[in-house]
């Protein structure tokens, strides 16, 4: 896995009105085809969390991947047709998905959202490449 960083800017997390001030940098993950890959995410805010999604960022929409509500300790599931593995519990401090069998289809730009109690929101963005390999 490589990490590549350059600057972003965000103005708006999905399904929310409030907006985020500018994301730090898009980390780049470059994966081989056919191989489970896992994208992770962890807040820098220390306030208490209430919602995290994931949303894959298409040219001409973004698809909601999954939701957790951190409250309930549950999590919604799209019907975005990829097999999406997520993680949901009260109190989590990191979140993750996993795509199993990474496809072509599976590259390009993922962002998770956090909002806490509070109404702040955290973002952070980051471009999946999946190769045929060496």
């Amino acid at each position: 896995t490589r990490l590549v960083s350059s600057e972003l800017r965000i103005q708006h997390c999905h399904r929310y009105d409030t907006f985020e001030v500018a994301v730090p940098s898009t980390s780049q993950t470059v994966s081989e085809l056919g191989k489970n890959v896992t994208l992770t995410c962890q807040p820098q805010m220390k306030w208490q969390l209430q919602q995290v999604t994931w949303e894959k960022i298409q040219p001409h929409q973004i698809d909601l991947l999954t939701s957790c509500n951190l409250s309930q300790g549950s999590s919604y599931t799209s019907k975005y047709p990829r097999q999406i593995l997520s993680n949901c519990h009260q109190g989590m401090r990191r979140t993750f998905i996993t795509m199993p069998h990474a496809t072509a289809s599976d590259s390009g730009l993922y962002r998770c959202c956090f909002k806490a109690s509070t109404g702040e929101i955290e973002t952070f963005v980051m471009r999946l490449t999946v190769t045929e390999g060496e």
